[in-house]
This record gives C-alpha cells, structure tokens and sequence, in this order.
C-alpha cells in the first residue's frame, strides 16, 4: 500500500524465494529501482521476472550473483517480448551459458525499451556473443552492453577473438550503441583490430573497453601438472613379472602362456610410458590463454584514434602493451580531438615511455583540448618523468593519474 517508494534494495539479504515478488511487481505503481543482488534466488527467482510482464513502472532491476540460470534467461527473453518499461537490467555474475544468452538476445530484438545491460562475468562465450552482435543489429534502444568476462571462471566463456569479429561487424550497421564494453574478454590481438577497424566506420561509439586482465589472473589460468592414474612404477614391472614366476613354482621354464601373459604386460607398460611422455610434451611451456591485445593490438588502437574524433572513454588497461605500444598510441594521441579520458594502467612499462608521452603532449594543438585524463597506474615511470609529463600536461589542463588506482570513468567528482 506504500505509496511513496521508489527504490528498494535488498541485496545480500539472503533470500531464497521471490514468490512474493509477482503479486508486489503487479499491482506497486510507484517502484522504479529494484536491487537483490547477492541474493541466492537461481530458479526460484522465476515468479518475480514473470512479475515484470504486467509490471509498466519498475525501470530499473539489479540481481548481481544470484545464481541465475538458463531457464531464468528463457523468462526474460519472454519478458522483453512485452515489456517496453524496464530501462536498465543488470545481471551480472550469474552463470547464464551461451544459451542463455542466445534466448535473452532473442528477447531483445524487437523491444524498444531497454537502454544498458549488463552481463560482465556471465561468460557467454563466443556463441553469446554472436547472439548479441546479431540483436544489436536490429535492435534500435540499447546504448550501454557490457559483455565482460569474469577472468577467475572456470567456465571458458570468453568473447576471444571470434566473438570481437561479430561485435565489429555490428559496430558497422549499428547506430545506437554509445558503449560498448568487454574486460577481460580475451578478444587478443586480432580481435582487437577488428573492433578498432570497424571504429574507422562507426560515429556513435563513445566508449569503448578492452581491458586485459591482471597478471594474477593470467597465472590462475595456467595449466596444472598432469594427474595420471596410478598403475604402480612401471618400471618394475620385469621385476614383478619374475616374481610372478618363482612364486608360482615354475623351475623348469616359462610357459608359453605365461610368456604371453608377461610379454603383453610388458607392452601395455610401455604403452602408459609413451602417452605420458606425449602428455607431457604437449604441455610443457604451453601458457594458459592471455587473451590480450599485444602490441598489435596498440597498432590497430593507433590508427582507429588517427580516424575516429567520435570515441570519448578508452580503456587499454593491463594489455601488457610494453613502451613500444605506448609510442604507438601516442601518435594516434596526437592529433585526435575526440578522446576525453584513456586507461593505460598496468602496460608493462618504464621510464622510456615518458619521452612518448611528453612529445605527444607538446604536439598537440593549443586549440586541441579534449583530452583530460591519462592513467598510468601500476607503471614503472619514476617520479622525475611523472613531474616532466604533468609539466607537458598542464598547458591543456590533462590529468594524469600515476600512483593512485581510482577509476578513471567513474570517479564521482569528475568535472565534465
């Protein structure tokens, strides 16, 4: 009967049921945001999406990690289908698979409603990817899709490189989307240049992020050492076989079935030999998937930043793009009018870089001032070339973060 509410959040509340939730979704016409994230709801959650069909007030629903399943996706593609109000989903940390993303992107191509979804750490995969890169290109109401990849998940549901070439075939035809954002979605070098190519084309994108993931996560993926079942040291088996032999009382020679027996004992070790060794040669200096852009990937950064004046937020962050990749994306710097913040934090970088970035800093336009922010967080450069890289960045009054980790794109005082 409440009247007056419009935002309710009820994350890590641990609930287990949103039975309650359907009939409050149907007759409250005042709510606007709903949060539940943290909530362990999985199927259960099932009476509050339907709940959103006949619901035309609530704008926004927030259900991070909970447990959400494919058959919940099923729900809300069917709810999309009919509900035009709901503006912003976020969903993120919930193991909906590629066929949950399949029916969700399914739900959301001819609705005209939604405006932002997120989807960070759902790994959709490659397929889930393609379904979305397909609905967006009819899809004609969503600016804001966040399709990144939780980099501990075991899952293997990165975007790669696959998947980038399907979002840059989108990123051609669509002309709505104002964010478009990939962490951690391992799209490496080649997906890389596909996207940055299509933004050669694309006059709508403002923001656009590619960040790699952290070192610890790249160790995480490593491949453990092989488990192989044991049979026992192979290498004793002669021994056992004579053994076999004295304790069976045979004096007088082998027979030949126990010739035959220890002779196809003999080849079966040898056997389990040769497939570990070639196991082990297989994985040996095998590393686990990187996923990053590389330097070719701060190639095809260049020349989209040489072409595009649209893009205004770019995040190369933990690309491990080393002092040779930073020289590269200050040429595209230099005379590019468009670009308002750029994440270059944790590049593999030194001091070396510094004289890059200064002679880009100085070569750009006095009448150029779009630039305001530079981070170089978790970089080697040194006091000395910080203070000469703020001194070349005041005459256009850029920000540049170096030893502090705030987020470049969402601090609350940012002065726009």
């Amino acid at each position: 009967e409440n009247d007056r509410l419009t935002d309710l959040n009820l994350s890590k509340c641990s609930i287990t049921t949103a039975e309650a939730f359907r009939n409050f979704l149907q007759t409250n016409v005042t709510l606007k945001t709903l949060n539940l994230s943290d909530n362990p709801l999985g199927n259960a959650a099932a009476p509050l999406i339907i709940g959103l069909k006949s619901n035309e007030m609530l704008q926004t629903l927030i259900m991070g990690d909970c447990k959400l399943t494919t058959k919940m996706m099923e729900h809300f593609g069917e709810v999309f289908k009919v509900n035009d109000s709901l503006l912003t989903l976020e969903i993120p940390y919930n193991g909906i698979t590629r066929y949950g993303a399949h029916v969700l992107a399914e739900g959301l191509k001819d609705n005209n409603g939604l405006i932002t979804l997120d989807l960070n750490g759902c790994s959709i995969g490659t397929a889930g990817a393609t379904s979305f890169a397909e609905m967006l290109k009819k899809n004609k109401t969503i600016e804001d899709i966040n399709l990144g990849v939780d980099p501990m998940s075991e899952r293997g549901g990165h975007v790669e490189q696959q998947g980038a070439l399907q979002l840059a075939s989108m990123l051609r035809v669509n002309t709505t989307l104002k964010a478009l954002r990939l962490p951690c979605s391992g799209i490496e070098p080649h997906g890389a240049v596909f996207i940055c190519q299509a933004l050669h084309f694309n006059t709508t994108l403002q923001t656009l992020d590619i960040s790699g993931p952290l070192t610890d996560h790249i160790v995480y993926r490593q491949p453990l050492q092989p488990t192989f079942h044991i049979f026992g040291d192979e290498n004793d088996d002669e021994e056992d076989d004579v053994d076999i032999v004295q304790k069976s009382g045979i004096t007088g020679g082998i027979t030949e079935s126990r010739e035959a027996a220890i002779t196809k004992r003999q080849h079966e070790a040898e056997l389990r030999r040769q497939r570990k060794q070639r196991l082990m040669s297989r994985l040996t200096g095998v590393p686990g998937f990187d996923g990053r852009i590389g330097i070719e990937g701060a190639r095809a950064v260049k020349d989209m930043l040489t072409m595009n004046n649209t893009l205004t937020e770019l995040d190369i962050s933990h690309n491990v793009i080393g002092n040779a990749g930073i020289k590269l994306v200050c040429e595209g710097l230099k005379d590019n009018t468009g670009l308002v913040g750029i994440d270059l934090s944790d590049s593999n970088i030194n001091e070396q870089c510094g004289r890059h970035v200064i002679k880009m800093l100085k070569g750009r336009a006095d009448l150029n001032m779009s630039l305001r922010y530079m981070v170089f967080w978790g970089a080697e450069i040194g006091q000395t070339q910080i203070n000469l890289i703020q001194a070349a960045s005041a005459r256009q009054w850029i920000t540049i973060w170096a030893y502090d980790d705030n987020p470049l794109f969402y601090m609350p005082d940012r002065d726009d």
